[in-house]
């Protein structure tokens, strides 16, 4: 590294799953006229192609990848891609390439200054920072993001995000099983049921179940155990099966990431319901022989219906089932609904997207709902007795959950919110350093939390995460992935905070993140309920019953189910260790 380059501050930054459609060139890192070459491809792509391509968003956003993925080692070359960041890859113009990467941990840098200072930040990070840092790179590749303060290479102003994805040093030593895979069972076709029981009980000396009807010849599986290892029995009768050949499975511990995984991998996924199968719990993919392997979530779900089978097992107690964030709801006073639409409105720049005089409960005598962007919505209720989900607390603490919003300058809107005299916190630092401050919403103070993001424009405010303070650490980690079945994405070598994950509700492939976080001694807890209400979706209907009867099983503190309990919205609430209050519906 030129000596007379400093170090760089060096952040750390979990990024969703991101797709790009762009155009790619091989380069080598040898031509002494890389940055020009690199720099005439980005303005070809972005001066002719990029207005073909729809479905772009943060539209103020251009990205360069310097992908090793497909070159040979120590060849010197690599493929270089100018690309836009798109929601989804379904539309392709012609002669250009999509590309999508997983949820990952990045090192971040932010460099002002010429292209030419990036050769020196590159060897910065991979000679010195990352071999000392305790991580190690994840992936072939790094990206540039050129936002609204890029103004060319070759001026000094120019502020361009490098990304290097990395991962735990520590977390990835290889060992004679490294793989975050567990066996989970091997699903064999028959034909005949009663026939193969008989057949392999025999074969096997295992006594076959007295109390299962295994004469149905009908669409069943039957269970039984070697030493450990589940047989499936998977009757298909006389319907021709394109592969009659034993499938087994692996439990993963979470489905979205290993789908994310293996399609970047372009492994072939052959589930029948391959369109959606990022909203399952499983999925199969196909080895080059044909041979099948499904991936399967591991919960105590385990082991559910396959191919619309009935299982001849001794049912197992409920469990936790897939949970999808959903947005969240805000509690309005009823008198001053119209006054909260007008402050969010005139205040935060949002628009309506629907307004409905519903009751979000038949107990109440009136209601209100309007739906603000980005899935937020206001509920009023007016009623003569409480409800049994639809209230808050006012005039008290306002608890340790904060739904969390993302701004590129942080000290802009801090001052720029004091000045239309809202009530704000000072600046302060958390969860790795990332800045945030607190405001205080309408009339009725409802607090909001914003974070500093240098990778949104300026004058956005768009989601974030959702921090949720703890006292007890490392129990509140296993209470949450027990009973919401969260998982971890990374805990960043840190004792004080863990960043975790449920899906996202009408955006498959993506991530909701959870930040779990120490609470410093002596901060207040116990139950608040306070007016915003981040909500987890349940699917299934009959699920969301039953995950109610379950918690309360547990001897958690749950709520008496709210809204339309025979047909219609329903909710409930229950209870962290610490008083958290979390919020759970379905239809």
């Amino acid at each position: 590294m030129d000596a007379s380059i400093k170090p760089h501050t060096v952040r750390l930054e979990m990024r969703p799953p991101i797709h790009l459609v762009g155009r790619t060139q091989t380069l080598s890192q040898h031509d002494k006229q890389l940055n020009g070459v690199i720099s005439k491809l980005m303005d070809e792509f972005f001066n002719t192609q990029a207005h073909k391509i729809r479905e772009r968003i943060h539209t103020s956003h251009r990205y360069g990848i310097m992908d090793f993925t497909n070159e040979e080692p120590h060849s010197g070359t690599f493929t270089w891609m100018a690309a836009v960041e798109v929601s989804t890859l379904s539309e392709i113009p012609e002669g250009l390439i999509g590309k999508s990467y997983p949820t990952l941990l990045y090192a971040v840098v932010t460099l002002r200054g010429t292209a030419d200072q990036i050769p020196h930040l590159f060897d910065y990070m991979y000679k010195s920072w990352i071999p000392e840092s305790g991580y190690e790179s994840s992936a072939p590749f790094s990206f540039q993001l050129y936002g609204e303060h890029y103004r060319g290479p070759s001026d000094s102003e120019s502020i361009v995000e490098v990304y290097f994805p990395i991962r735990s040093l520590a977390s990835h030593i290889p060992t004679k099983n490294s793989s975050t895979f567990k066996f989970g069972a091997v699903f064999i076709p028959v034909t005949d049921m009663p026939q193969a029981v008989k057949w392999y009980s025999n074969v096997l000396d295992i006594a076959i179940d007295p109390r299962l009807d295994v004469h149905r010849n009908e669409k069943t599986i039957y269970h039984m155990q070697v030493n450990g290892v589940d047989l499936l029995l998977d009757n298909y009768g006389a319907v021709p099966i394109s592969n009659p050949n034993p499938l087994f499975y692996l439990k993963t511990p979470n489905i979205q990431v290993t789908l994310n995984n293996l399609k970047a991998k372009e492994v072939l996924i052959s589930s029948s319901d391959a369109d959606d199968a990022s909203n399952s719990i499983s999925f199969i993919v196909s080895d080059p022989d044909g041979n099948k392997i499904m991936f399967h979530e591991e919960t105590d779900r385990n082991i559910e219906q396959h191919q619309s089978s009935s299982i001849l097992t001794t049912p197992k107690q409920p469990v936790v089932p897939a949970l999808f964030y959903d947005g969240a709801a805000i509690d309005i006073l009823y008198d001053y609904h119209d006054d909260a639409i007008k402050w969010f409105v005139d205040k935060l720049g949002w628009s309506v997207k629907r307004k409905e005089h519903w009751k979000p409960d038949p107990l109440a005598t009136h209601g209100r709902m309007t739906q603000l962007d980005w899935g937020t919505w206001l509920v009023s209720a007016l009623t003569s007795t409480r409800l049994s989900h639809h209230y808050a607390d006012r005039g008290t603490i306002d608890g340790n959950v904060r739904w969390c919003w993302r701004t590129y300058d942080l000290e802009q809107k801090h001052t720029e919110l004091q000045q239309l005299n809202i009530r704000t916190t000072d600046l302060y630092e958390e969860t790795g350093g990332i800045r945030y401050f607190d405001f205080w919403a309408t009339a009725e103070g409802i607090r909001l939390t914003i974070q500093e993001d240098k990778k949104v424009s300026s004058s956005a405010l768009v989601p974030s995460w959702i921090r949720i303070g703890v006292s007890n650490f490392a129990s509140s980690i296993d209470w949450y992935k027990k009973f919401m079945g969260m998982h971890i994405v990374d805990q960043i070598n840190n004792k004080d905070y863990v960043v975790m994950s449920l899906r996202l509700n009408h955006k498959p492939g993506e991530l909701s993140l959870w930040i779990l976080e120490q609470l410093p001694s002596g901060t207040p807890i116990g139950k608040v309920d306070a007016p915003i209400r981040p909500y987890c979706f349940i699917r299934s209907r009959q699920q969301f019953f039953t995950y109610h009867q379950y918690l309360q099983s547990c001897g958690i503190e749950v709520s008496k189910i709210g809204g339309f309990t025979d047909k219609g919205l329903v909710v409930f609430h229950f209870y962290d260790p610490d008083g958290n209050r979390l919020n759970i519906s379905s239809i």
